[in-house]
């Protein structure tokens, strides 16, 4: 079984990575998932949830606030996870912790700030 940075349920590491020598495996990807979340049972690790919605890109403090609201049985719009892994992935992990989790059809594109063509010139 390999370790999976990503999954806050992996516990194993690599055969090296035990044995004290570093792990030179390169880190995966992280993307711009989005996803619709639902409960999808009961939460007992609400505090992991949390601090893995935050590591991808949501943060604390509007983690917890998704979460109070799915409890509250709030239907939410799709969400952005800046840095998440794979979506696949994401759902996989999310339904560990009795989140039912669907990609989004169509995402929203990421907001960048546009620069005009004239920005600097002078008239």
């Amino acid at each position: 079984m390999s370790f999976d940075p990503f999954d806050p349920f992996a516990t194993e590491q690599s055969e090296a990575g035990l044995h004290g020598r570093p792990n030179r495996s390169p880190a995966p990807a992280a993307v711009a998932v989005e996803v619709v979340l639902r409960m999808d049972g009961t939460v007992e690790q609400s505090v992991a949830l949390i601090q893995t919605l935050g590591s991808w890109g949501l943060g604390l403090r509007r983690a917890h606030d998704v979460l109070r609201r799915l409890g509250e049985g709030e239907r939410l719009p799709p969400i952005r996870l800046s840095n998440a892994p794979e979506p696949e992935t994401v759902i996989k992990i999310l339904a560990r912790f009795g989140i039912a989790a669907d990609a989004a059809e169509n995402p929203a594109p990421i907001a960048t700030r546009m620069r005009s063509p004239n920005a600097g010139q002078s008239l």
